[in-house]
């Protein structure tokens, strides 16, 4: 196994909250690069659509889903 396939994320799935802007999308685009189906989320008033589409760029599978964390 090369040193690159390491960190190889195929077949699994990460939820990114907060993933509109900021850290959240760039961690929701390094994800989809290393090969992870990706669900987007933030509050339902925060549009990640620019998030769907760098990580649909990536070729990964992505879902958005409204979610507010605080909200119990």
């Amino acid at each position: 196994m090369q040193p690159k396939d390491w960190f190889r994320l195929d077949g699994r799935v990460a939820l990114v909250t907060g993933a509109a802007t900021g850290l959240g999308q760039a961690i929701s685009v390094a994800l989809a690069g290393r090969g992870a189906r990706v669900a987007v989320s933030d509050k339902p008033d925060v549009s990640t659509e620019e998030t769907v589409s760098l990580v649909a760029a990536q070729s990964a599978e992505v879902l958005a889903v409204d979610l507010d964390i605080t909200d119990q």
